[in-house]
């Protein structure tokens, strides 16, 4: 297994980076360069792969194959080199509004756990608007609008996001709203006063940077209410 040093998690705002070429490899109907680090970010529970360039030729996708390897998935007909260095250079639009979208959901789902005692079951980043669902069956449009009202009342204030690194033995003193899917060094991601979870996702350094939240619909799924919310 190819190791890739995760930039993206380190800083999230980085848009270029130089990097060296260990491998290609087949992907479907086009290949996968792994490279000796990154700063796009792999698809995975929550927002797509990333996007933009490398070496002047488009990235489509950034994905993990079967090893855990992270691939920049690229034509099949690529004139890149293994062993040779090339620029990386990140479709930042795209990324930024993913980070947006993702501590936003980090928020909200926050939110709903601390103030209102609905955990959140799944979640979906899409191009227009966040969907979480709930473990409801039922959640009264005044209790959604006090939802609604807190996560913006929350975007007054500049509340970091930060994250860190810990070994199982550290996470019981933490509240966390959900049990980490993962075991040993989990990093886990801090919004203050408002969520704590296991996370290998990229985020904001603040949720200032949001904007403002409109909740926009509600609908019943496999027995239970998805919110639906707009940036």
């Amino acid at each position: 297994m190819i190791e890739t040093q995760k930039i993206y998690l380190e800083d999230g705002y980085k848009k270029r980076l130089s990097v060296t070429i260990l491998q290609i490899v087949p992907y479907k109907k086009m290949v996968g360069v792994i490279t000796d680090k990154t700063i796009f970010y792999p698809e995975g529970g929550g927002p797509p792969g990333d996007r933009g360039t490398l070496g002047g030729l488009t990235v489509v996708d950034t994905q993990y194959n079967k090893n855990r390897e992270i691939l920049h998935i690229v034509s099949k007909d690529c004139a890149l080199e293994v062993g040779k260095q090339y620029e990386l250079v990140l479709d930042w639009a795209h990324r930024y509004h993913y980070m947006k979208e993702h501590t936003c959901q980090h928020l909200i789902s926050g939110i709903l756990y601390k103030s209102f005692s609905i955990d959140t079951v799944s979640v979906h980043l899409g191009e227009k608007n966040i969907s979480i669902e709930t473990q409801e069956s039922a959640i009264h449009p005044k209790t959604i609008e006090a939802i609604e009202d807190e996560v913006n009342k929350a975007l007054l204030h500049p509340s970091r996001v930060t994250s860190k690194v810990l070994p199982d033995e550290e996470l019981s003193s933490l509240e966390l709203r959900r049990a980490p899917k993962v075991s040993n060094n989990i990093r886990i991601v801090t919004i203050e006063g408002y969520d704590e979870i296991a996370c290998g996702g990229v985020h904001l350094n603040a949720i200032s940077e949001i904007g403002s939240v409109l909740f926009q619909s509600s609908e019943s799924i496999r027995g239970h209410v998805r919110l639906f919310f707009a940036l």
